[in-house]
Order: C-alpha cells, then sequence, then structure tokens
C-alpha cells in the first residue's frame, strides 16, 4: 500500500513541476513593415530556463524560419496567421498567434507556350499564393481562371492577352497584358498540285507528294470533281479556273485543302495580263504584267480589300491562301482581262522577334498604346543601354542610348505619330538583348 501511495504522489508531483513549467515561459513578438517586407521581432519571457529555440510559420507557402528574429516578405496581399513557438533549456514550450495584414500593392505578370500542332496556349501565372484569384483574357474571345490555364487558338496570329491578379480578401489587384504571337503549323497530311496543259483545254493534274493511303477529292472549277492523284481533265471553254485539291490521311483523320489558279488554253490575246507578288509578313505586293501606261488596273485581295494600279500592295490580317484577281482594260488596244491566281501568305512577325524579356526584367505598359508606352527595366549592374523602336517589317523608326547606373528605370517613348499595328522594342547592352511587341491603336 505504502508503494501505491508513493506512485500517486509522484504522478502528482510530475504534473505539478509540468504545469508550473508551461506557465513559466511565454511567446510573443512584434512586427513592422516596409514594402510588404516584415520585421518580426521575439518578446517572448521565460523564467524556466534560457530561451534556445524559435519556429516561425509566416502563414502562407514558405518554409518556417528558426531565427530568432526573422524578416519575411510576402508577394501577395492579404490576412496571414504568423505564429511562434519557443522551447527553453528546461523543456518549457509556448506558442502566440496573430494575424497580419498585408496591403501594398501586387504585381501580376505570365509565362505562355504555344504549342505549334494544336495551337493550344498553356499559360502559367504569377505571383503564387493560396489567397490569389487569377483571371484570364486570353484575347481571342476565350477566358480562363487559375494560375496555370490553357486555351486553343484556331488560328495563327497575335493575340492580346491579359492577366488580373488579386488576392481573395479584396484587398489589391494588378492586371498584367502582353502580346503573345500563335502559330500553327502546316497539317502533317498536306498536299499541293501542279498540272500540264496539254493544248485544246486538256489539262494533266498530278498530286505532289502521292501517299499511297491518303485520298483525294478534285474541284476542278468548272463544276466537276474526280478522285486520282493523277487525272487528266478536260475544260469545254477556254479560261482561268479555281482548283481545288482536298487531301485525307484516313489514318489520322487529318484533312487539308490547297487551291491554285489554271489556265485552260484559249485565254489572253490582245489584251493580256497576269500579276507577280511579293510576300513580306503578310504585307504583299503586287505588280501587273505587263505594266502599261495606256491601261488601268483594278484588284481584289481575296480577304475583301480592293485596289487599283499597276503596282499595289494589301496588308493581310490573317495567314492563308487568298483569291486575287486583277482585271486590266487596254485603252489603246480597246480590250479587257481578268486573271485570277491563289496567293499563299505567311506572318510570322517581326524580323527580329519577341525575346528573353526576363534579361532585363523588362515589361512595357500601356499596351495596347495610343500617345506614349513607357519602358520599364533593371540593370544588374552599371551598362550603356540602346533603347531601338522597330516596325513591322523590321525598319528601325527611332533608336537612343543611355548610361545607366544599376537598379530600376523607366524610359519614355512617344508612339503619338505610329500607325495603327504591331511594333517592337528592343533592349540591348553590349552582351544582353530583350525585346518587347507593342501594339499601337
Amino acid at each position: 500500500m505504502k508503494k501505491y501511495y508513493s506512485i500517486i504522489a509522484i504522478a502528482i508531483l510530475f504534473v505539478c513541476f509540468t504545469k508550473s513549467a508551461k506557465s513559466a515561459c511565454t511567446a510573443n513578438f512584434t512586427s513592422s513593415n516596409v514594402a510588404n517586407v516584415f520585421d518580426f521581432t521575439d518578446a517572448s519571457t521565460s523564467s524556466s530556463g534560457s530561451i534556445i529555440t524559435w519556429i516561425w510559420t509566416f502563414g502562407d507557402l514558405s518554409a518556417p524560419s528558426t531565427l530568432q528574429n526573422p524578416s519575411h516578405s510576402y508577394d501577395v496581399c492579404g490576412v496571414y496567421e504568423v505564429s511562434l513557438t519557443i522551447g527553453t533549456s528546461l523543456f518549457c514550450t509556448n506558442t502566440y498567434s496573430t494575424t497580419i495584414t498585408v496591403n501594398s500593392g501586387m504585381t501580376g505578370s505570365f509565362t505562355s507556350m504555344i504549342d505549334t500542332t494544336t495551337g493550344v496556349g498553356a499559360f502559367t501565372g504569377s505571383p503564387i499564393g493560396l489567397n490569389v484569384n487569377y483571371a484570364w483574357d486570353f484575347g481571342d474571345g476565350n477566358t480562363g481562371t487559375g494560375a496555370a490555364a490553357s486555351n486553343t487558338y484556331a488560328a495563327s496570329g497575335t493575340y492580346y492577352v491579359c492577366l488580373t491578379v488579386s488576392d481573395t480578401g479584396g484587398i489589391c489587384t494588378d492586371v498584367f497584358c502582353d502580346s503573345v504571337v500563335v502559330y500553327i503549323s502546316t497539317p502533317s497530311c498536306s498536299s499541293t498540285f501542279t498540272y500540264t496543259d496539254n493544248g485544246s483545254g486538256n489539262l494533266t493534274f498530278q498530286v505532289a507528294p502521292v501517299v499511297i493511303t491518303d485520298t483525294y477529292a478534285w474541284d476542278y472549277g468548272d463544276g466537276t470533281t474526280g478522285t486520282l492523284p493523277f487525272s487528266l481533265h478536260t475544260y469545254v471553254t477556254a479560261g482561268t479556273y479555281y482548283v481545288c485539291l482536298t487531301t485525307t490521311d484516313p489514318l489520322t483523320s487529318c484533312t487539308s485543302t490547297f487551291c491554285d489558279s489554271v489556265v485552260a488554253a484559249g485565254t489572253g490575246g490582245v489584251c493580256s495580263v497576269s500579276y507577280t507578288y511579293i510576300d513580306v509578313n503578310g504585307i504583299v505586293a503586287f505588280t501587273a504584267i505587263p505594266p502599261s501606261l495606256t491601261s488601268t488596273y483594278t484588284w481584289t485581295f481575296g480577304d475583301g480589300n480592293t485596289g487599283t494600279g499597276a503596282v499595289t500592295t494589301n496588308t493581310y490580317a490573317v495567314e492563308g491562301n487568298y483569291y486575287v484577281c486583277v482585271t486590266m482594260i487596254d485603252s489603246f488596244n480597246s480590250c479587257t482581262d481578268t486573271y485570277c491566281d491563289s496567293i499563299v501568305t505567311n506572318i510570322t512577325g517581326i524580323g527580329i522577334m519577341e525575346n528573353d524579356a526576363i534579361n532585363f526584367n523588362l515589361s512595357v505598359y500601356p499596351n495596347p498604346v495610343t500617345n506614349n508606352v513607357t519602358v520599364s527595366y533593371e540593370l544588374l549592374q552599371s551598362a550603356l543601354i540602346n533603347i531601338e523602336l522597330f516596325d513591322i517589317i523590321g525598319n528601325k523608326i527611332s533608336t537612343s542610348s543611355l548610361l545607366q547606373t544599376s537598379g530600376k528605370h523607366q524610359t519614355i517613348i512617344n508612339t503619338e505619330l505610329l500607325s495603327q499595328g504591331a511594333y517592337l522594342i528592343k533592349l540591348s547592352s553590349e552582351n544582353r538583348n530583350s525585346s518587347k511587341l507593342i501594339i499601337k491603336k
């Protein structure tokens, strides 16, 4: 019985000692902040040994700190719970928690990657945080949410993508926009054709390349059709016909169509016209053949636009195949002739494409621009910086050189006199360069 009482007495003493030890240390801290960087100062006390451990959690995705007086930077506005747990040399522990409010502005941005086969764009927004909302405008009428989002573009081109980031508490918000260039490559089952004029309206058509497993469908432009990769077709009436070849790969369900104009024997005469063209990134220059001072020329460019003159240009908004016609009226010979043919335009962006903006932490705003654009960049060390502005075909519009110290800088470029369209701002130093596309409204 005495042994039993002794065990009870020891247990009571242990409980009393433990409660006394716990109440003998108190965790506490104070904090201050400048621009979302918080300095935490330990204010804990202990009468049960010296404090030897500090464990801080900051309420975001960062790792805990074991410093006595740590500093912590928050990327996102919001309310966070910060906790400090202390431990003493006599095994006393205590935890103190409180909330802090991060209320200075956040800065949004994003990166993107475009699949040239499918047109699917993968976007990643920043900053990353548990209490951040993300709203996307992909520039083609589609929208999305989430830090990681995707969008499927239907056609190649330059799209103006905007990301709005905001904290879930409604304290801060920011909008970041940038141009994204989408290029969708030609389908793998793409085919073209050639033809030989045998005379008297008889033409031989040949597919290139010929794939045994593919199927072919011809539209000869006169209301008749065919299905063979090599075919002989006779036109009843001489003239220019718009012929289309549709290729289908039954193994992959890939389908593509190629069209071109063909001339059956008998067209032309005293008054005969054709044309050549040069495509520079969607800006196409046409030259009528022959150019004549006694003739007038009218054009239809296949995209709804028209033109006049022996030499003319048209700017296409979307790359692709267009059916272009020129009509010549020769007043000297009192005759008229029309020639039509298909052209292919390729829009790949400015010759020196947007690249590696992270080199200088380069950003431009607003974008699209009206009268002025601000170029913001950061240098790790002093350097001579060149800022250049190019038009869509790579012509240099303006340039300036600045000797800058390390740190953040801003330069304003006047864009009031620029025509509507796409331009490129290039920032370069001795061994680095970055560039950004801008859109002039």
